[in-house]
């Protein structure tokens, strides 16, 4: 029956686009059928029968036509296996786009769902002779008979080669190989990505929860043509929906399709509606959606060089501080440097409020400057650079031109006595470190806070209690560190130095400290500035 309703061009045509409506819309209109079949069945037919009108025939050993039902020669995994007919029929090549989807969709499907009523169907189909074991390998091969007779063989090789039709037929991996397969699709043509890519956006506007995933893995892969990012307003009005997804491989997806379509100037500008849903995405659990989500923030804000408004410029800040201390090093790097570019481009109305959490900032920051990883210490230094320039305060930013990091401490206290409290507390956090390096930054500051803490017992006892505990660390430099600095502040508790001693007892310290430079490796208090207060 299909062999004869396809013989003829104009009916074929006819016939290939009402099949492609019901792929497309089921399981959307599963019940649209006109005998009223169930939605699994109908699919599965429409997927078998298509085959006269996919694969050409060809000759067999005796000399007659091989049956459509035998296995298409691109099976043999060969490049140019194919045999082709004398031409590509037209109504394949306009029609190729839905059509391809539509059965890797349907692959999906047979993949997720298998209900009684279609194994009941398949084992018919089996008994008419029909080689696959089951319904989506049949439909793979179904995909593999549409690229040989279009004469795409070499991608349906390729795919082989990586195993890609494999990964295809697993539920778990499924939008693995189609970001495979819409790579390959990349070497074939452009225009014909550009036009997947439509459709693919068009399909993406109708919400389907079941293959939203493996659309959007194609999708993305196609947007390093630039002539396939001309669909970015389109996209765009998806990403709001699709950046809220519970599916953490969607976040990524997309957060991925924005990075490729920053390389569209046009593009970042009109991305600045999504900030706040950005900003938003800075508290997911998922690392690698953050350190994108930070990639594309700061191309937003580098491109546009637009002042950034008050209320995102606070809701920025309050999301990056948390980020300095990630265990991430790339989500580190990405935060401090956003944020110092947050310093920079806030709009004149919200440098005021933006000052608290430049300040709350200010201690991260001197302890990174200890961090083992130097790419991450050196973008504290300059984020902690252009804090000093935002809050005006010529002393820090002096110091930290010179490199004098270990007078930064004890400067910062001098400069915002009234902040003491509040750097005592987030310095504590810094002892429980991963990091020795910044364990010892920790304790230090520690020191020049006690000394600024002399007639106030309560607090005073916090520090010897955390130094007391910290006596114990497993770094002999920290435990060692702890120990002398917790011995000075008792010591100078007891016997406060006068303020005619004091020049000579720092002197006599620093001295010390140019004769005994292997004490910084054992821990020692560096030049025992918490004298100098």
């Amino acid at each position: 029956m299909w062999r004869v309703m396809v013989s003829r061009s104009r009916t074929a045509e006819k016939v290939l686009r009402e099949l492609v409506c019901v792929l497309e819309d089921w399981p959307l209109h599963s019940t649209c059928t006109s005998d009223g079949d169930s939605a699994d069945v109908f699919a599965l037919a429409v997927s078998f029968w298509p085959r006269p009108l996919l694969a050409p025939r060809v000759a067999s050993p005796g000399g007659s036509p091989s049956s459509p039902s035998a296995a298409p020669p691109c099976l043999t995994r060969q490049p140019g296996c194919c045999r082709r007919s004398s031409g590509c029929p037209r109504r394949l090549n306009v029609l190729f786009p839905r059509i391809f989807l539509a059965l890797l969709f349907q692959i999906f499907f047979a993949t997720q769902q298998m209900p009684e009523e279609v194994d009941t169907f398949w084992r018919g189909c089996q008994q008419e002779g029909c080689p696959p074991t089951n319904p989506s390998r049949f439909a793979m091969l179904t995909v593999k008979a549409l690229l040989c007779r279009l004469e795409y063989d070499n991608m349906v090789f390729e795919v082989e080669r990586k195993r890609g039709w494999d990964t295809l037929l697993n539920a778990e991996t499924y939008h693995c190989a189609m970001g495979l397969l819409a790579r390959q699709m990349r070497g074939i043509s452009r225009s014909l990505c550009y036009w997947i890519a439509g459709y693919l956006v068009k399909l993406l506007r109708r919400k389907k929860q079941h293959w939203e995933v493996p659309a959007m893995a194609f999708l993305v892969e196609l947007l390093v043509y630039p002539n396939v990012r001309c669909w970015g307003d389109h996209i765009l009005q998806l990403v709001p929906t699709y950046l809220q997804s519970k599916c953490r491989v969607m976040r990524r997806l997309v957060l991925r399709g924005l990075l490729a379509l920053c390389k569209t100037p046009l593009m970042v500008g009109r991305m600045q509606p999504l900030l706040q849903r950005l900003i938003e995405l800075l508290k997911d659990a998922d690392r690698e959606v953050v350190g994108m989500t930070l990639s594309v923030l700061s191309k937003v804000l580098w491109a546009t060089g637009i002042p950034i408004a008050s209320p995102i410029t606070l809701q920025l800040a309050e999301r990056l501080r948390p980020l300095f201390d990630s265990d991430a090093n790339h989500v580190q790097l990405l935060s401090m440097h956003l944020f110092r570019d947050v310093m920079e481009f806030v709009a004149e109305e919200g440098k005021k409020p933006l000052k608290q959490h430049v300040h709350q900032s200010l201690i991260p920051l001197l302890c990174h400057l200890h961090d083992e990883n130097q790419r991450v210490a050196e973008a504290s230094r300059e984020t902690l650079l252009q804090a000093t320039k935002f809050l005006k305060n010529r002393k820090l930013r002096q110091l930290l031109e010179r490199e004098q990091t270990w007078a930064v401490g004890k400067c910062l206290l001098a400069e915002y006595s009234s902040r003491v409290d509040e750097y005592l507390q987030q310095s504590l956090l810094y002892l429980q470190s991963p990091q020795a390096s910044m364990r010892e930054a920790a304790i230090r500051f520690l020191g020049l806070a006690g000394r600024h803490m002399t007639r106030q017992q309560m607090k005073l006892q916090v520090i010897y209690n955390a130094l007391q505990i910290t006596t114990k660390d497993i770094s002999l430099s920290v435990s060692s560190l702890a120990t002398q600095t917790l011995f000075l502040l008792r010591a100078a508790e007891r016997n406060p130095p006068s303020r005619f001693r004091l020049p000579g007892l720092q002197e006599r310290f620093r001295r010390v400290w140019r004769r005994r430079p292997s004490l910084r490796d054992n821990g020692f208090l560096c030049c025992w500035s918490s004298v100098q207060s």
